[in-house]
């Protein structure tokens, strides 16, 4: 089943489906940590315990082009 972070969900559904939360704590959050997902809209992305892309200054993962 495709999973979507909560941006993209409200994107395709027109709701949060809450796929991708719940996969890390608030407090781990607070501590700067996320989960490693893959978003079926996004790619390879950290989220938030509530399912929300986390904002990251480099990209997660490249895949180098031949």
């Amino acid at each position: 089943m495709a999973e979507f972070c909560k941006e993209c969900s409200i994107d395709m559904w027109g709701r949060d489906m809450k796929d991708l939360a719940g996969l890390v704590t608030e407090q781990e959050v607070k501590e700067g940590l996320g989960a490693v997902v893959i978003c079926e809209g996004c790619g390879i992305i950290r989220v938030d315990h509530n399912g929300v892309r986390l904002v990251e200054l480099e990209p997660i993962a490249t895949v180098p082009v031949e």
